[in-house]
């Protein structure tokens, strides 16, 4: 069982001592109070927001992966989940350096490749406008 599981769980059997403390469990309806309903009540959210790390952060995470520590380890330590950091030592083994460059941010192959792309569709542009301005001076000058 998780920690949030038996957060959860915590959470549940003290609103159900609640409940019974002020002695409402004959009115309360059951049917109402549904798997959204009971988490509204206990606070929690359907959605919880993603955490998100920096890139030094992550680095740092790596560093102690490699340097011998075991990834359930750092992960219990840095409270991350040890896939989250599998995935981050799978990508800096992949990429080094490059691998974290951030939420929009291209790495610097793939930057390179999508102005290359710009650049040809520019050039193409430019020849098709050049194509037509050639005919209409051709035109021009029968």
């Amino acid at each position: 069982m998780t920690m949030r599981n038996i957060a959860y769980y915590t959470k549940l059997s003290r609103l159900i001592v609640k409940l019974m403390l002020v002695k409402i469990m004959d009115t309360v309806n059951w049917e109402f109070i549904k798997y959204n309903n009971l988490n509204n009540l206990l606070g929690v959210s359907k959605m919880t927001k993603r955490k998100s790390y920096d890139k030094e952060f992550k680095l740092e995470a790596v560093q102690l992966v490699e340097s011998g520590k075991r990834v359930a380890e750092v992960a219990r330590e840095l409270d991350l989940a040890e896939q989250t950091l599998h995935n981050w030592v799978k990508k800096f083994s992949k990429d080094g350096e490059a691998a974290f460059v951030g939420s929009g941010n291209l790495k610097p192959e793939d930057k390179e490749n999508k102005d290359l792309q710009k650049r040809i569709r520019d050039l193409e542009e430019e020849n098709a406008i050049l194509k037509k301005a050639m005919s209409i001076f051709a035109k021009d000058q029968k």
